[in-house]
């Protein structure tokens, strides 16, 4: 409770509730949440007569955002990834909580994430800085992936952006057997055989590329399956 508030000759009141002392109100003593303070007045006559007001105290926080590796205008979007959620991204390029360099293009943007509901959180921003593509070699066949399901590489991402008209692949196992072909590649192969998980191991690859601004070329390698 706090200390009695008065008045010559009128009467006394007093405050109360959590959080309160002495009639101060400390939200750190009260905590999070909606408190209730409660002021009672007594009159000299002792007709005692209440009155409440509610406070909400809202969580302190210092936000920040988790720092983004430079991007290439050509690349995937990025998920942006805040240390407290609720809150709302802006900048150029961002749609929810994803940046897209190909939405900004090039050049070096600023973003910010706040949350509205809290105003005990202090904004947080971050710089992005995004390279005009291609930054990656056209068709770049990796040397592994890991078709599992996971979502993370369960694909054999060989074509990189829009660079490629026509990209040819065929693959093949350890014996010269064909395992996989297809004439219009779009990043699709999944690591099966007639719709069969193919066993983890190293296969071969011959890929025939037609860039839109250049000649036709073949690429020849192996890449391994590792689940």
């Amino acid at each position: 409770g706090g200390s009695p508030a008065t008045q010559a000759g009128v009467g006394t009141g007093v405050y109360s509730g959590t959080g309160v002392s002495a009639g101060n109100f400390n939200p750190a003593t009260a905590g999070v949440g909606t408190q209730t303070i409660t002021y009672t007045y007594t009159t000299q006559s002792g007709c005692v007569v209440p009155a409440t007001q509610t406070i909400a105290v809202s969580q302190s926080a210092t936000l920040s955002i988790a720092p983004v590796a430079e991007l290439c205008s050509d690349d995937e979007p990025v998920t942006l990834v805040p240390n407290v959620a609720g809150g709302v991204f802006t900048g150029t390029g961002v749609s929810g909580n994803t940046f897209s360099p190909s939405m900004a293009g090039a050049g070096t943007f600023t973003i910010g994430y706040s949350i509205p509901s809290n105003d005990c959180a202090a904004a947080a921003s971050i710089s992005i800085k995004v390279n005009q593509g291609p930054c990656k070699p056209c068709v770049d066949p990796p040397k592994v992936f890991t078709p599992n399901g996971d979502g993370f590489y369960d694909k054999w991402v060989v074509i990189n952006g829009t660079c490629a008209k026509v990209v040819k692949v065929n693959v093949y196992n350890r014996w010269g057997g064909l395992v996989y072909n297809n004439n219009f590649y779009h990043n699709e192969w999944d690591g099966t055989y007639k719709g069969k998980n193919l066993p983890d191991g190293t296969y071969y690859y011959a890929i025939d590329v037609q860039l839109n601004n250049s000649n036709p070329y073949r690429i020849t390698g192996n890449v391994t399956i590792m689940r």
